[in-house]
């Protein structure tokens, strides 16, 4: 990725792009003890990416690691973070579909859960919140997000009539015109989804930021703008076959290079 400090970022990239070999599991006893680590209650929302159990590892023993390139600006304090996360439990089926498995059961899911999501950017195993935040209802009671920051998180029901809600009850959902999610926090921050697919955002402060996507093809964002400004703060380029060749941030332009096998390299 090239942009200011680009020899630094591309080093990091690099370097932890090597790590993709590494797809082995943590010690069992390390997971079991992480398993019982329970949470707090709600607060403010926090931006910053996943955060592994030890190590790169997560509790489930899959390697995770996060490059930050940088805050998109949006005006009146409302930043949001550039976070690219690879997670080694995304694999391929099918070329474009990716699948996920829960074995932990996040968020207070029993069980094991398959989800399916697209991959129309082609990562290979990353995730950028930014582009890639969708909801995925598993089931009558049970719904898969992915945020912003790269985190994901299992909302639950008992009845079809009751919203959804997180374990610690601090995001709600609710269906609004029937293919649109709202994902709604105690203190205002609301989130849009679309067919599954992030199309808003409204801070606490009343400030709407707004996807757009193509007309040809819905997975695929072309720009990011506070709701009424013609500039996007967040917009990239496609190369041949959908792949992002460049996202340019608030006038710094971060390049993307694959090796010989499509990978992110650079």
């Amino acid at each position: 990725m090239l942009s200011q400090n680009a020899t630094t970022k591309n080093s990091i990239f690099n370097t932890l792009i090597a790590m993709n070999n590494l797809k082995t599991g943590v010690v069992v006893a390390a997971v079991a003890f992480f398993s019982l680590v329970e949470f707090g209650s709600a607060a403010p929302v926090n931006l910053e990416p996943p955060s592994p159990y030890l190590g790169y590892a997560t509790r489930q023993g899959h390697l995770q690691f996060t490059i930050t390139l940088q805050d998109a600006d949006f005006g009146g304090g409302v930043k949001l973070p550039l976070h690219f996360t690879y997670d080694s439990s995304r694999d391929w089926v099918n070329g474009d579909v990716l699948a996920i498995t829960n074995q932990s059961g996040g968020g207070g899911v029993q069980g094991s859960l398959v989800d399916s999501w697209a991959d129309p950017y082609k990562w290979k195993g990353w995730f950028f919140g930014l582009f890639d935040a969708g909801v995925l209802q598993v089931s009558d009671t049970t719904m898969h997000v992915r945020l912003l920051c790269g985190k994901e998180v299992y909302l639950v029901r008992k009845q079809i009539s009751d919203p959804w809600k997180s374990r610690h009850g601090d995001w709600e959902a609710t269906l609004d015109m029937g293919s649109t999610i709202v994902l709604e926090r105690w203190d205002g921050w609301k989130l849009r989804f679309h067919n599954g697919l992030i199309s808003s955002l409204t801070t606490d402060k009343g400030k709407v930021i707004e996807w757009q996507r193509d007309p040809y093809n819905n997975f695929r964002v072309v720009a990011i703008r506070e709701q009424g400004v013609p500039l996007p703060i967040v917009e990239p380029t496609y190369a041949t076959g959908g792949k992002v060749a460049s996202i340019a941030v608030n006038g710094d332009v971060y390049e993307f290079e694959r090796d010989s096998e499509d990978f992110l390299s650079g």
